[in-house]
């Protein structure tokens, strides 16, 4: 894979039950994969699934794949960032008054 091609792949769950002197007969591990281009996410599918599989193979076990592919990547547009940028900066003094607060914006392309 390109190195500009980025993707992140996040552990966010493992369950493996509760008893602390039985080895569970099951394991369940979640993670949330981000990536900008289509291609990139297909080889992670691809990826995620081999391993697992193959882990679960070396061990003498079978591992199950539900990969779901849920949102689509979000792209913010010019239109969309400059109307966003005008209300903040409208809303900014009347949030501000009498706060002593201070902010400051500043647009990026």
């Amino acid at each position: 894979m390109p190195p500009l091609d980025t993707a992140v792949v996040t552990v966010r769950a493992i369950h493996a039950g509760q008893a602390p002197n039985v080895i569970p007969a099951k394991a369940e591990l979640r993670v949330t994969v981000r990536a900008f281009k289509p291609q990139v996410r297909d080889l992670l599918q691809q990826r995620i699934t081999e391993i697992a599989q193959t882990r679960a193979a070396v061990c003498g076990a079978q591992a199950d794949v539900d990969y779901q592919r849920r949102y689509p990547v979000l792209v913010n547009d010019d239109t969309g960032a400059t109307y966003w940028a005008k209300l903040v900066e409208a809303c900014l003094p009347a949030a501000r008054a009498g706060s002593g607060a201070h902010a400051e914006l500043e647009s990026k392309p």
